[in-house]
């Protein structure tokens, strides 16, 4: 495990930066959100904990957690307290098991104040697994890990027989939310996908924003090639457009163009993977 007496000064600095920032101690739930996901890039999925206190009672978080307001700055100093924890002696990387272990004897060593609970009410963390499969909701905002480090930030855009759309915000983000206050640049053609990463954690739901289904269509359709085989229906010359509803809109070259359709670029939807690695591949996001 990590080096306890060395690590606790740490863990401890970060929770006075998360006081100075938002001008609160932070809660257990907190601590531990804001460093599960410093997680991504140590560990291939961000880490959710569960907590038990003495006596077995199971720790619940009360009120709303501050996380999201939180600076840049404290999640990449949360990321170097965590891969310096998550390194063994050896030299590799701790199970997850061993960390969350190392993590109580750090917290206890710490003398860290929390908001809500005392330090050494903390009996055990485990890292938590997911049991319920997750479905996104329309507006909510999904944080996907990228490879490197940082995040791909999505909206779920809509929920229909073509799958689940999601709404791009351009760019990579060293947290897993936009950046606040600044205008966001968006990719003008929502992706359709399927849920399982979000199910698996892999995909984390991290917020709730319907103002962001403003910047993407309501109704994002698929594209069609003008040379698809399709009896008794017309796509034009440069190709056509179709509604979940099933309602089809010729195009014409520019948009065609914009899509992929003209270079042969353009795929219909993409399984979790897959879109992961065209993201990676894609100098475009």
């Amino acid at each position: 495990m990590g080096d306890v007496e060395a690590l606790a000064p740490k863990l401890a600095a970060l929770a006075t930066e998360f006081e100075e920032q938002v001008g609160k101690r932070p809660s257990l739930g907190e601590l531990l959100e804001l460093l599960g996901w410093a997680s991504h890039g140590v560990y291939p999925v961000p880490l959710a904990f569960n907590v038990k206190l003495k006596g077995g009672k199971r720790y619940s978080s009360l009120g709303r957690s501050l996380v999201g307001e939180l600076n840049d700055s404290i999640f990449v100093d949360a990321a170097s307290f965590l891969s310096a924890m998550a390194k063994g002696a050896s030299g590799r990387l701790l199970p997850t098991s061993e960390l969350a272990s190392s993590l109580v004897l750090t917290l206890k060593d710490s003398r860290i104040s929390l908001e809500d609970v005392a330090r050494e009410e903390v009996a055990e963390l485990t890292v938590h697994t997911a049991k319920k499969p997750t479905k996104p909701r329309i507006g909510d905002v999904l944080a996907i890990p990228a490879s490197g480090g940082g995040y791909r930030i999505a909206s779920v855009v809509a929920r229909n027989r073509f799958g689940t759309a999601l709404g791009f915000i351009r760019g990579r983000f060293d947290v897993p939310r936009p950046a606040s206050g600044e205008r966001l640049v968006v990719h003008q053609f929502p992706i359709y996908t399927d849920d399982r990463l979000v199910a698996t954690g892999a995909w984390r739901v991290v917020g709730h924003d319907e103002n962001l289904l403003s910047l993407f269509p309501a109704e994002p359709e698929i594209y069609h090639a003008p040379d698809l085989q399709w009896p008794g229906i017309d796509l034009g010359k440069f190709g056509a457009a179709e509604k979940a509803a099933g309602e089809i809109r010729l195009i014409e070259i520019d948009e065609a163009r914009a899509v992929g359709l003209l270079d042969g670029t353009y795929r219909q939807s993409y399984l979790g993977e897959l879109l992961e690695q065209f993201m990676e591949s894609s100098l475009d996001y």
